[in-house]
């Protein structure tokens, strides 16, 4: 009796460590590089915090199965949320693109110029590719333009910190769009 008590014992403690128990992984966007600011006194911009949609608005990062199809991946998870991370690189590189602005992210006094940014595609699919598509308005001098611009590249290697990287860069290119926007809109005058 003993023994058989033995060998069910040992036969459970095998199952057990044979169970593939999934690990999560947690990734971050790349940090864009802290640039110092303008001295007080110059010309500001107040970019509001960035608005994700709400299939993105979670800690999973999106992988596209199909046209039609859009999954949160399990294991796969954002160290914090997306839209924090999205708010403060695209601050930081807006600061690194227009160093002669001081990049707020909150208003100091009104009538200062505003930047409204809406992610509405920020994921990765199953073959490979990488989407970032962002709605944005410019509201400057009691006026209010808007634009869209989208993103898609192939992922270098696989796998999901390939995809970070790739959405990271993608990200980079979309504070350099809309930094491109805003020194064109200023240049108007």
């Amino acid at each position: 009796m003993k023994f058989l008590n033995v060998i069910l014992l040992l036969g459970l403690v095998t199952v057990a460590a044979c169970s593939d128990t999934p690990s999560m992984h947690y990734f971050q966007l790349q940090q864009a590089p802290v640039v110092n600011a303008p001295a007080a006194g110059s010309a500001t911009l107040v970019v509001e915090n960035v608005i994700v949609a709400d299939f993105l608005d979670s800690n999973a990062l999106v992988l596209q199965k199909s046209n039609v199809e859009l999954v949160r991946t399990q294991q796969q998870q954002w160290v914090e949320p997306l839209g924090g991370q999205l708010s403060r690189n695209l601050r930081a590189e807006l600061q690194r693109q227009l160093p002669e602005v001081q990049v707020l992210s909150q208003a100091t006094r009104q009538n200062q110029p505003r930047l409204l940014v809406q992610v509405e595609q920020f994921h990765g699919s199953e073959q490979g590719q990488v989407f970032i598509k962002v709605r944005y308005s410019l509201m400057y001098k009691g006026k209010v333009q808007p634009f869209e611009y989208q993103w898609q590249q192939a992922q270098p290697a696989e796998g999901y910190a390939s995809l970070v990287e790739t959405l990271s860069n993608g990200w980079q290119q979309v504070g350099q769009q809309i930094a491109s926007q805003i020194k064109e809109l200023v240049g108007k005058k």
